[in-house]
């Protein structure tokens, strides 16, 4: 699967997007997402949530959880 993914076009973007909307998720939250994962997260109604690169899964979670409740 790598070999497919690192020979992809367009990188694994748009593969990893039409997993996420099998999968019905309706956020992404990571540091940075290339402009054609971002504009098929968009069609596919995907949330993106921006995060700072190099923090703890457990405090960016935290984080956004408290940023969500106060919307």
């Amino acid at each position: 699967m790598n070999t497919l993914i690192a020979s992809y076009e367009h990188g694994s973007g748009p593969i990893v997007v039409k997993m996420l909307a099998d999968l019905k998720v309706n956020y992404v939250l990571a540091a940075e997402i290339g402009p054609g994962a971002s504009e098929l997260l968009d069609q596919h109604h995907i949330k993106r949530i921006p995060i700072k690169p190099n923090i703890k899964v457990s405090d960016v979670i935290k984080e956004v959880l408290t940023r969500l409740k106060a919307t």
